[in-house]
């Protein structure tokens, strides 16, 4: 098992079960999904290349009006003035990441996924350069039930052929999903080494 994806497993459930013995009526659902965001940036930024660095959460991409969790950019990069939006050309990768995949009936599913793919492909129409990546931290997957949802199959194959699915952990099982995280970081390190040859 990789020691970085038990670590981060570790310190998301940590979390998790911290906060629900909080006595609070008030949901922390966003502070768990900014909580995973952080985790990421912290782990990636240990292993990528010393040319690209990873921005801070809740970024932008100049030009388009789209949120994004993180970008990898070129070191030297900045944000334009008063804003958290980064050079199209100084942006290698996105990063959609989410605490929880999307629950809902499977033609709601269709959409709801869809709708987050549209948001990496009005970026890579222009910008054919920068490749997007979604990683979730859990997801139901190989249900027992024949007529169940796998909703990590349903993920993959609606961003395929054009961006990559991970995911850390079943959360039914609440077990690892072995070797996401070295796939993951493996295909980051091949999109800053190679961008072109990820067009979509």
């Amino acid at each position: 098992m990789n020691d970085i994806q038990k670590s981060i497993f570790d310190l998301i459930t940590n979390k998790s079960k911290e906060i629900e013995n909080k006595k609070n009526t008030v949901s922390w659902k966003k502070f768990m999904g900014d909580y995973f965001v952080r985790v990421i940036k912290h782990y990636i930024s240990k292993v990528i290349t010393d040319a690209y660095k990873v921005t801070e959460p809740n970024v932008y991409i100049s030009g388009f009006p789209i949120e994004y969790d993180l970008l990898i950019v070129n070191k030297n990069a900045k944000p334009k003035e008063f804003t958290y939006s980064f050079d199209p050309k100084d942006v290698r990768i996105g990063l959609e990441l989410k605490i929880h995949g999307i629950f809902a009936s499977k033609k709601d599913l269709k959409r709801n996924i869809e709708k987050i793919k549209n948001n990496f492909d009005i970026v890579r129409c222009v910008h054919c350069h920068i490749n997007f990546i979604y990683l979730t931290f859990k997801e139901v997957t190989e249900p027992k039930r024949s007529n169940s949802i796998d909703y990590l199959k349903e993920n993959r194959i609606i961003f395929k052929p054009d961006y990559k699915v991970f995911c850390l952990c079943d959360s039914r099982r609440n077990t690892i999903i072995e070797g996401q995280w070295e796939k993951f970081i493996e295909i980051i390190e091949k999109y800053v080494k190679e961008p072109q040859k990820y067009i979509v």
